[in-house]
């Protein structure tokens, strides 16, 4: 089992049993991946992010070899787009951006581009004048 620390975009997140989350981010290194977050329901402190949609973070986690969910050890929040969240058509643009790539892009297929692009345009969103 290999470790990895790359910079990823939150796409998507689900519950998993009674204190987990499985994450999906778009990553600047690997693409898409799919993390299994433990414990962080159940005590929030133990990663300094709460995960929320195309949020930017820091993350490590543990590649395993047999699976395509991998274990994520750390979670840290870069940039939680805050500006955006404030804004129902900013909200609508930036949940369409994450889900188009989570929809178009393959699992660990690596595209720096994409990452690039997706966070200049998170970056346009936010500094949109009202």
């Amino acid at each position: 089992m290999a470790i990895y620390k790359t910079e990823a975009i939150v796409l998507n997140t689900q519950n998993f049993r009674q204190t987990s989350l499985i994450a999906n981010f778009y990553t600047r290194d690997f693409g898409k991946l799919s993390g299994l977050l433990k414990g962080i329901r159940e005590d929030p402190t133990k990663f300094n992010s709460t995960l929320d949609t195309f949020s930017l973070n820091e993350i490590i986690y543990y590649k395993k070899t047999k699976s395509s969910l991998h274990l994520v050890s750390s979670c840290d929040l870069k940039k939680d787009f805050r500006l955006i969240k404030n804004d129902l058509e900013r909200i609508k643009r930036a949940f369409s951006l994450v889900e188009l790539i989570d929809t178009l892009t393959v699992q660990e297929d690596r595209n720096e581009k994409i990452f690039d692009l997706a966070i200049a345009c998170l970056q346009q969103l936010e500094n949109i004048s009202n």
